[in-house]
């Protein structure tokens, strides 16, 4: 008999659950699977855990057996990843976030500053293997506002970014009922 093969995967917070799963599941799997018959591809996906996660999901599975795609402009995927370089180029030339201020509590201060105070001072450090891919800015939001830089961001996150850059056709789908009702 072969042994079994189990591909876990997830879009964005589901990726982040695919990871911690595959984790658990490398560890507590069913009989005839093995670390080279697991795999994991996520998309979107915020790193899970912290560094000794990491370095355990690496322990468990294979690198090649390990995949993540990521749109380059999208933020939410870069967490906790990012650097100050990361955000002197992401959504080139606007939304700058050199340029987008925040005040809080009477204190101001960039929109720059804030993630990378963010960044420093909560989040752990580890490097991720991915697949990048790039996609345009969506023109109607470059302002240097938090509200266009918080859009454009939405805009880089959605699925539909990631089925295209994989040259995946999504079906259109029809809802007899609607998602949200005016009140």
């Amino acid at each position: 008999m072969y042994p079994k093969t189990r591909l876990i995967t997830g879009y964005g917070r589901g990726g982040t659950m695919a990871s911690v799963f595959a984790s658990f599941f490398s560890s507590h799997g069913q009989e005839n699977f093995t670390k080279g018959n697991i795999f994991l591809c996520t998309f979107a996906a915020v790193a899970a855990g912290n560094t000794p996660f990491v370095e355990d999901l690496y322990s468990k599975l294979p690198k090649p057996n390990l995949l993540q795609f990521q749109n380059s402009n999208d933020f939410v995927s870069d967490i906790p990843k990012f650097t100050a370089w990361y955000f002197a180029v992401i959504y080139e030339p606007a939304p700058n976030v050199k340029e987008i201020t925040i005040t809080y509590e009477g204190r101001t201060n960039t929109l720059e500053r804030t993630l990378m105070h963010f960044a420093n001072t909560h989040l752990p450090r580890y490097n991720y293997k991915s697949e990048r891919f790039y996609t345009k800015l969506d023109p109607k939001y470059i302002a240097n506002t938090i509200g266009d830089w918080l859009t454009q961001t939405g805009y880089q996150h959605q699925f539909v970014n990631y089925a295209n850059a994989l040259r995946v056709e999504l079906p259109v789908v029809s809802l007899a009922i609607p998602i949200m009702k005016s009140v």
